[in-house]
């Protein structure tokens, strides 16, 4: 083996757990169990920002500037994801924040 080959991962065991996790991994808590609407502010491909049209009453509110995350785990395969169109969604709440699930075109 060459130099540095055969050592294992500088890691080791703790390469694993929460803190390695994507986001569309961590555990979740619902926070709003019926769907409630917003705008999509910015799509990226894999993930994307919405604002919602309800003030939601949770400690992780005001993080992000009320913003809530969606990533592209959580939109259906029948919406296409754009600035500027409405949806309704659940939100929850995982180490991260708040995010939405459960979309659908309203």
């Amino acid at each position: 083996k060459g130099k540095g080959k055969g050592k294992g991962n500088f890691w080791g065991p703790w390469s694993f757990g929460w803190w390695n996790a994507k986001g569309s991994d961590l555990p979740r808590k619902p926070v709003l169990t019926e769907p409630i609407t917003g705008e999509v502010l910015e799509w990226k491909d894999s993930f994307g920002w919405i604002k919602p049209d309800v003030t939601i009453d949770h400690k992780d509110a005001g993080r992000r500037e009320g913003k809530i995350f969606v990533g592209k785990s959580d939109v259906p395969e029948t919406l296409t994801m754009a600035a500027g169109i409405k949806i309704s969604f659940t939100v929850y709440e995982d180490m991260m924040g708040l995010g939405a699930q459960d979309l659908q075109a309203s």
